[in-house]
């Protein structure tokens, strides 16, 4: 069984005739003489894989291209433009709306038609797990609970920034680093300007550095992590990784204090020793000195 078709024209009879194709082929589909009567189906709850609409559906009520724009803020459904028309006009219509394709009744290759309605269905489920795929991601980077921030080495100024980041510095994106993260900045600065520098062979390697640095925003250290990563066509940018370590330095710094603190008191246990053994040794040698000589 094929995808299931809307076909829209106000050619009654063609729709007819074509929608009888149509299902001869193994694709069950239905037809709608205006844009009106095809909004009215899919409001109604009726499930389409594909709309094949026409540009001009007559002087009276909305054109194709004006039912399409609708389709696309409403429902989630790919149309494929099919117009007899071939004016300067007509094509016009259509030129700013997005389509998944053009057919020109004119042509009359009917299986031009199903192939196209085909890679219409194909592109939109392709491009919805793309979708589906992207969102789970963006989820997943603002879930997260660490800081996460692309920066433009050109211009230094935040690309991209999760959450986390959101949360504790407000809205970054466009702003400088010096300006959205103060102490931090001179840190991703260098790092955004080393990576200016990187041979073109290595676009697409990993670019790590790691370091701990203490931001007096909101008191706490931070292990920064960078990556060079392409961002666009051509273009490359710098992702910043922070992940709150406070209570890992607080906990080290805890440790240092008590290492120098069992170090002064072994220090003070050995001279105490020394002095103890200093002391027995002259009550041995004072001892020594008292007895009477055996001989």
């Amino acid at each position: 069984m094929g995808s299931h078709v809307l076909l829209v024209d106000d050619e009654a009879i063609l729709a007819e005739s074509l929608s009888l194709q149509l299902l001869e082929a193994g694709y069950p589909t239905d037809y709608a003489v205006s844009g009106e009567e095809c909004l009215s189906r899919l409001e109604a709850g009726e499930s389409y894989d594909v709309v094949v609409m026409d540009l001009d559906l007559g002087p009276e009520g909305m054109s194709g291209a004006q039912a399409t724009e609708l389709i696309r803020r409403g429902y989630e459904v790919p149309v494929l433009f099919y117009t007899g028309h071939t004016d300067a006009s007509t094509i016009a219509q259509g030129r700013g709306v997005e389509s998944y394709g053009w057919l020109f009744k004119a042509d009359g290759d009917f299986e031009v038609l199903l192939a196209s309605i085909e890679n219409a269905v194909e592109r939109w489920n392709v491009e919805h797990k793309l979708s589906d795929y992207n969102q789970k991601l963006l989820s997943l980077i603002h879930g997260v609970d660490l800081f996460l921030c692309v920066v433009d080495p050109h211009t230094d100024n935040v690309l991209f920034a999760n959450r986390a980041v959101k949360e504790s510095f407000g809205e970054v994106v466009g702003r400088s680093c010096r300006e959205a993260f103060g102490a931090q900045a001179n840190t991703i600065h260098t790092r955004a300007r080393a990576s200016l520098h990187m041979p073109e062979e290595s676009a697409t390697t990993t670019y790590d550095e790691e370091s701990v640095v203490w931001d007096a925003n909101t008191e706490r250290w931070y292990a920064l992590g960078s990556t060079l990563v392409d961002w666009g066509l051509e273009h490359r940018a710098l992702a910043v990784c922070a992940l709150n370590v406070t209570g890992v330095v607080t906990e080290r710094n805890n440790l240092i204090e008590r290492l120098e603190q069992t170090t002064l008191h072994l220090e003070e246990i050995n001279h105490r020793v020394k002095n103890n053994l200093a002391l027995v040794n002259s009550l041995v040698s004072f001892a020594r000195e008292e007895m009477p000589d055996a001989h």
